[in-house]
């Protein structure tokens, strides 16, 4: 997997404002669902779209429907399914005349490149990104002429993410250090959904990471290896979360500090993590196995309350992750 944040994805990229009512809302619904994480949800909406779309003969709602169909096979883990929709997506955008469906043949050419890159064919990748620019600024150069500017900005932050993935593979192919920013840095309190407004980009620097310009130095978990060699991959989901208040997550954590995580779908280890919680935010847990064998969280600190221990919660259909390194300010 790539970390992607949620306004990064080719659906919330493209352009739907022309589709009929009935097919824009249910991508909507897609496109919401996914941004809480609930990718199987947001997978049965653009299911609908697309027959809907079929149905009626609207080529291009069908178009759009498997950009958001692709989208949830990538995030589940299936992107041979999601390589397929991505490429009859961009086929179908690219035989449309009009030119604010380069746009769309943007994000589709994008997705693509980004399921040949977690593929591990990086040459396919670097062509379908390569080709992605090109259209992206075709597009902005088109909305500027509409004066567009919230689309004129959604192109050039898309050809400046694009930009930073092509960086990555050269980086990568040519053996010099990675400055790729791979992870981003979540508001704690997102209520509302899981992934909400990222602050910015961290890069990995061997074991020093830079935020929003600032330092931190990588300090591992107690039994796990120095440095942080699986992150450099780009190859699966990993944000960074702001601490709180002290001792937040892990013993170790200190008000101002940073905790990564990794996220996952299922969770088998008996480790430290954090859940989001709609209405909460993200919250600490450990995640403890019971006598039944199965995984079940635990809030964090586990203290007793008024004489009666936490209810533990199931994990199942929660979006989580385990914290996987603490980072700590230098100096």
């Amino acid at each position: 997997m790539i970390s992607i944040s949620p306004n990064l994805t080719p659906s919330a990229l493209s352009w739907c404002n022309e589709l009929a009512p009935p097919i824009r809302a249910m991508l909507k619904s897609a496109r919401d669902l996914g941004s809480e994480g609930e990718w199987a949800q947001a997978e049965s909406c653009a299911l609908d779209a697309r027959d809907a779309s079929k149905k009626s003969g609207d080529r291009v709602g069908c178009a759009a429907a498997l950009l958001h169909l692709a989208d949830a096979c990538r995030e589940e883990g299936r992107p041979g399914p999601a390589q397929t929709c991505y490429e009859e997506a961009r086929q179908i955008f690219h035989r449309q005349p009009p030119r604010v469906q380069r746009h769309n043949e943007a994000t589709a050419t994008y997705g693509l490149g980004l399921t040949h890159q977690i593929l591990g064919d990086e040459i396919e990748a670097l062509s379908c990104y390569q080709i992605a620019l090109n259209l992206f600024e075709e597009a902005r150069k088109y909305w500027a002429t509409r004066n567009d500017r919230v689309r004129v900005k959604t192109c050039q932050q898309a050809q400046q993410w694009i930009e930073g993935l092509i960086t990555h593979i050269m980086d990568e192919r040519t053996g010099r250090p990675t400055r790729m920013p791979i992870f981003p840095i979540w508001r704690l309190d997102g209520a509302g959904a899981p992934f909400v407004e990222n602050v910015s980009l961290g890069h990995v620097m061997v074991d020093r990471v830079l935020i929003n310009g600032t330092a931190y130095r990588l300090h591992p978990l107690p039994g796990q290896p120095a440095g942080l060699p699986v992150i450099g991959t780009g190859k699966a989901n990993y944000f960074a979360l702001r601490v709180p208040e002290d001792e937040w997550a892990i013993p170790e954590a200190r008000m101002g500090d940073y905790v990564i995580v990794h996220q996952q779908w299922l969770v088998d280890e008996e480790k430290a993590g954090v859940v989001w919680e709609p209405g909460s935010g993200w919250v600490a847990v450990d995640f403890k196995r019971g006598r039944d064998g199965k995984i079940r969280f635990h809030r964090r600190p586990a203290k007793v309350i008024g004489g009666a221990l936490p209810t533990p919660g199931d994990p199942a259909g929660k979006v989580k992750g385990y914290v996987i390194a603490l980072l700590k300010p230098e100096g």
